[in-house]
């Protein structure tokens, strides 16, 4: 009976999708861009990368991308979630977007050329 919402039988079908690794399967991009900040740019001098990425990223799909792209080798990535916040502007309330980034680590020795010299 689907008086009042969708069936259940479409709501199994979504989750298991998403168990199956679906999003790597269609080849939807990961990575949006690089994050270009004071603190990003120091920390690449110890191999790590700031990425923002999809809200529906996982670590292995980042790690994979990032090898892919540039051709470098992944030791590890970190991953961090911004939540939406209200901010007060011109005296109106407005909202600040959420979003998701992800901290790359490369094995000792190699980088990515995000900013040309």
């Amino acid at each position: 009976m689907a008086l009042f919402g969708s069936n259940k039988k479409e709501k199994d079908v979504i989750v298991n999708t998403k168990e199956k690794g679906v999003n790597s399967a269609m080849n939807l991009k990961v990575l949006k861009r690089p994050i270009i900040s004071e603190k990003a740019l120091g920390l690449e001098s110890r191999g790590e990368y700031v990425f923002m990425v999809e809200s529906f990223a996982t670590k292995p799909e980042v790690k994979k991308e990032v090898e892919k792209k540039y051709g470098v080798k992944v030791e590890k990535v970190n991953m961090m979630v911004y939540k939406p916040e209200r901010v007060l502007f011109r005296g109106k309330v407005g909202e600040r977007t959420g979003f998701k980034k992800a901290m790359v680590k490369l094995v000792a020795g190699q980088k990515i050329e995000i900013l040309p010299k």
